[in-house]
């Protein structure tokens, strides 16, 4: 089964901004007060309505956030983005 760069980078996000959330319900994504804070989102139980919601809610912060890695790539290690998780993903 492939994974596409932007299924991987969802993954990341979600884990990423899943492992830093602090119990403040006032805080929504976009509020510029908020944007040094980690958000809260209320997630339902079933998987499939998680990820819905999540990359919905959030889909502008990973979106700037897939662009940083895929930058960091780049300049950091010299390798194109889509040509390093094609490789990273043959080879897991």
């Amino acid at each position: 089964m492939r994974i596409s760069i932007c299924s991987c980078a969802v993954l990341l996000a979600a884990l990423v901004s899943i492992s830093s959330c602090a119990p403040d319900p006032a805080e929504t994504p976009g509020d510029s007060e908020s944007m040094d804070r980690p958000w809260v989102i209320q997630l339902p139980a079933d998987p499939f309505e998680r990820g819905r919601i999540h990359g919905e809610t959030l889909q502008e912060e990973i979106r700037d956030q897939v662009a940083l890695w895929g930058s960091a790539l780049t300049q950091g290690l010299q390798v194109d983005a889509e040509s390093f998780s094609a490789d990273f993903l043959a080879k897991t």
